[in-house]
């Protein structure tokens, strides 16, 4: 009897761990650049499984890394890291998988895994 309830246990616990493995999301990296235009770089690796916006992947890594951060009303970069937008007639410029985007950081939804670069330029 006591063969059973072992063998039983073992199932049941073997189903758990197959149904939590099958259920749970797969986290991938989303990698953050800040290319401050003067072959200086700073590269940042988050892991979700959900989509985000740029502006959102931005904000959690100035948090984190206390990197000083102003925007627009409009949620363009103003300021990253104590380097104003506009100066030398240079703009912060986001770029998804290499490719530049026009819209908003805040309306540009990135699904990892994915690169974000928020280029000096």
């Amino acid at each position: 009897m006591n063969k059973k309830i072992l063998i039983f246990v073992i199932i049941v616990v073997f189903a758990g761990f197959i149904f939590l493995s099958w259920a749970k999301k797969k986290e991938e990296k989303l990698t953050l650049v800040l290319d401050y235009g003067n072959n200086n770089k700073q590269s940042f690796q988050l892991l979700t499984s959900e989509q985000k916006r740029a502006w959102s992947i931005l904000q959690e890594v100035a948090a984190v890394s206390k990197i000083d951060l102003e925007a627009t009303n409009d949620f363009y970069p103003r300021k990253i890291d104590g380097i104003r937008d506009g100066i030398d007639n240079k703009h912060w410029t986001l770029y998804v998988n290499g490719i530049k985007q026009t819209s908003s950081p805040f309306d540009a939804m990135v699904k990892p895994p994915a690169e974000v670069v928020f280029r000096f330029e």
